[in-house]
């Protein structure tokens, strides 16, 4: 059963990995929605950014 878990690790890793691409490429698009866009504007303002997610 031991290839099963190797398997489903992998596919995880392969699906992140092309979610973080497609992100990639809407962010260089300019068609950021605006929930991450404000996820990274409240980077880095201090203790509390980000608390009304």
């Amino acid at each position: 059963m031991q290839h099963i878990a190797i398997f489903s690790v992998g596919a995880a890793a392969i699906a992140g990995s092309l979610l973080l691409g497609w992100l990639w490429q809407m962010a260089s698009a300019g068609a950021v929605p605006a929930w991450l866009k404000r996820i990274h504007e409240n980077e880095g303002r201090g203790p509390g950014a980000g608390d009304h997610l």
